[in-house]
């Protein structure tokens, strides 16, 4: 799951650049599925011209934007250390696409907070629409934002817009086909995400004005996770059982 944080006034800057990328290539939008296996609008073009498309994307990035973000889930370590195991009957389990956005809504709140330091400031995410497991994300960001008074003013709104008309969308897909290429080749530079870490060091680590932080779903975290959410249920139906 890939994604980018930019300020509100870069947006409407980084919509402008992506949408003349686009007439440029000739491309009605970016799908990096069909790019990777070179369907249309990609078929024919040659190593050379995507190459020079994926530059052109990363400039616009690093131009209209603060970072980037890369959450990484196998499924082995999925199904090993968060899935198995024993657990009271109907508490629901996060499926992979909870977990990823788990670890972006986390990394979007210590990066605003704790790196970045905006003043008061107000996060808005928009998801692409038509994912089979998209309510999950819905369901996370109103449990947390009522579940952790400390975050409700931080937390502004969650909504989903269709890819072929959100730029945003585009590059987020962009960003995660970077991601894969460097888990599957090792050829692109992300940074590991440490919150004591300054944006700077990042850029620099990463060799881009927009950093790609790569957000790894360890053996230790899915545990926690998996740990947190059924404390978190079990304090849930206590508190809502009647009295004796």
């Amino acid at each position: 799951m890939g994604g980018v944080i930019g300020r509100l006034g870069q947006w409407s800057a980084y919509d402008d650049k992506w949408r003349r990328l686009l007439w440029r290539n000739n491309i009605p939008y970016f799908h990096a599925e069909s790019f990777r296996s070179s369907k249309s609008p990609f078929r024919g073009r040659t190593i050379f011209q995507k190459e020079m498309l994926l530059k052109r994307i990363s400039k616009i990035h690093a131009n209209h934007s603060e970072c980037r973000f890369a959450a990484v889930l196998h499924k082995s370590e999925y199904d090993l250390h968060y899935k198995r195991g024993e657990r009271p009957k109907k508490i629901p389990l996060d499926t992979m696409y909870g977990i990823c956005f788990r670890m972006c809504l986390s990394f979007a709140i210590d990066m605003i907070q704790d790196v970045i330091k905006w003043a008061d400031p107000q996060i808005d995410f928009v998801l692409e629409a038509g994912h089979r497991n998209m309510v999950d994300a819905k369901r996370i960001f109103d449990q947390i934002k009522k579940e952790v008074p400390d975050l409700r003013n931080l937390l502004g709104t969650i909504s989903f817009g269709e890819k072929e008309s959100a730029p945003g969308l585009q590059g987020a897909d962009a960003v995660a086909y970077f991601a894969l290429r460097s888990e599957r080749e090792g050829d692109a530079e992300l940074a590991d995400f440490r919150t004591e870490s300054t944006l700077e060091y990042a850029r620099r680590t990463a060799s881009s004005k927009s950093p790609i932080f790569r957000l790894g779903g360890r053996s230790d975290i899915l545990a926690a996770m998996r740990e947190n959410l059924v404390t978190l249920e079990e304090f849930r139906r206590q508190r809502s059982s009647p009295s004796l």
